[in-house]
């Protein structure tokens, strides 16, 4: 208890504080978009008044009569010379996803049984054939998902919102560098004697750094909600179903919107909790905790570069995937489908990333408890390190008549690490310009000699001849239908 009251200075404290103020004013800043509150609110209820009014004229179920009736209001307005409201924008596309809704789960479906009978996939011990397989079995778990017409901007914007899981990650790098004070302070060689110094001392804060994911996480989604709600308000929105939201369409669990943000906010505690563990397993490794920090800095700046310059087209696409950047952007990585796998093994992307990030945690914080016994406040003196001293004796005199430019050079570059720092940004740029180049397919270059050939020309009479061989093929169809009845 002494430990965990140790680490809670009021210095911790007040950086979760502001990291947390922080975080509001970067999602008021996102919400607003020049415009006051007042104006957000507004826009807010018009837009909800929008949908009771359509509910009250049309059953609730009738998403494609509301959209006829919203389209036809915007093509209206465009007719008396009328700019359309941004609310009722928003509601007709929104009307066009949740009208489209169960025919695209149903045309998914259909087209996996499709595939299944093709020759091409028909090989059972393929990864195409067990995609296929998953692939339906996931999609038949929404099937009967009926999605409602709700104002849900609230739950919408806060899933989308991404910078609470940076803040988080901050908090608990700082956090973590406040709990090895005894590294610099020369506390290290009586706290390492003492009786819990070692083993118990490193398990205690590994448990801390649990508590500390979890709390910090409820208290941060908790202040971003809130925040929310007074923007956009939650009038019936908690039991709809999640999939009513247009980027949650990929999302296979049957669920509502409060179940959702209970799930959303658990696998971020975890994902925080692990990176944690993951860092206090380098601080508890690693001798020098400045060292980490700025080692850790440079990474996380490093994957960003990768993240933001990467195509994912690119032959190196899978460092854009595998990076820190995607794991801590939660919600997509939830409400994205996709599956990855070898062969008959075929699994949920977002289950192998968080299961393969889980096993790296416990691989690593059981190494660094190991390690954490025999690591020594000072290391024994080696040969080499006994050489290593003498020559820096010696260079130290000879440093002793350089002028002062030189020693203050020679502080930034050397002493302040300087030298890693364009190390690697030299490195990445020259290994990112190099080998970041952009693959396309066959197809795809034949589409852009076509579009270099013909682009501009008119194309009046190849869309007619497109749309009759579609109105054939249409023809085509309905005689087979009319042959499979008969038979």
């Amino acid at each position: 208890m002494q430990e965990y009251k140790r680490i809670l200075t009021k210095k911790l404290i007040i950086t979760v504080i502001l990291c947390m103020l922080l975080n509001i004013a970067l999602f008021l800043y996102g919400q607003l978009e020049g415009r006051n509150i007042n104006d957000v609110i507004s826009d807010s209820r018009q837009y909800s008044d929008l949908i009771s009014r359509l509910k009250t004229q049309r059953e609730e179920s009738d998403f494609e009569g509301m959209f006829e009736d919203v389209t036809q209001i915007i093509k209206q307005d465009k007719e008396d010379g009328k700019e359309s409201s941004a609310s009722l924008v928003r509601l007709r596309k929104k009307l066009k996803y949740l009208s489209g809704f169960t025919s695209q789960v149903n045309e998914c479906l259909q087209q996996a049984e499709q595939m299944r009978g093709k020759k091409l996939f028909s090989n059972k011990k393929s990864y195409s054939y067990n995609n296929i397989l998953k692939t339906a079995e996931d999609y038949s778990r929404i099937a009967d998902v009926k999605v409602v017409l709700v104002n849900d901007t609230c739950i919408e914007k806060t899933i989308e919102y991404k910078y609470t899981y940076y803040l988080l990650a901050v908090c608990m790098i700082v956090m973590i560098y406040e709990c090895f004070k005894e590294r610099d302070n020369g506390m290290w060689q009586i706290v390492h004697s003492s009786k819990s110094g070692r083993m118990i001392l490193a398990l205690k804060r590994f448990i801390f750094v649990w508590i500390y994911a979890f709390v910090l996480t409820f208290i941060y989604f908790v202040s971003t909600v809130i925040v929310s709600v007074l923007l956009y308000g939650v009038s019936g929105i908690w039991k709809a179903p999640v999939q009513s939201i247009e980027t949650m369409s990929g999302f296979t669990i049957k669920c509502n919107m409060a179940a959702y943000m209970c799930l959303l906010c658990l696998i971020a505690s975890f994902v925080l909790a692990m990176f944690g563990s993951i860092i206090l397993a380098l601080f508890t490794v690693i001798r020098n905790r400045n060292v980490v920090l700025i080692g850790s800095v440079i990474f996380a700046g490093a994957e960003y570069l990768l993240y933001k310059n990467i195509s994912l087209q690119s032959r190196i696409s899978f460092l854009r995937v595998v990076n820190i950047i995607n794991f801590f952007d939660i919600n997509t990585l939830l409400a994205k489908y996709a599956n990855w796998g070898f062969k008959t093994f075929v699994v949920s992307s977002k289950v192998l990333i968080i299961t393969g990030m889980a096993v790296v945690t416990i691989i690593m914080s059981v190494a660094a408890l190991i390690k954490s016994v025999t690591l020594r406040p000072f290391g024994a003196q080696n040969v080499l390190k006994k050489l290593f001293n003498k020559a820096g004796e010696l260079y130290q005199r000879i440093f002793a008549l350089y002028p002062p430019v030189i020693k203050e050079m020679h502080k930034l570059i050397f002493t302040g690490k300087g030298f890693f720092v364009i190390a690697i940004g030299l490195v990445l740029t020259l290994y990112i310009c190099g080998s970041g180049k952009m693959v396309f397919s066959e197809s795809q270059k034949e589409y852009d000699n076509i579009y270099i050939q013909k682009g501009g020309e008119d194309y009046s009479q190849l869309k007619s001849e497109i749309d009759e061989l579609n109105s054939r093929y249409d023809s085509i169809q309905i005689q087979l239908k009319d042959m499979h009845a008969c038979h």
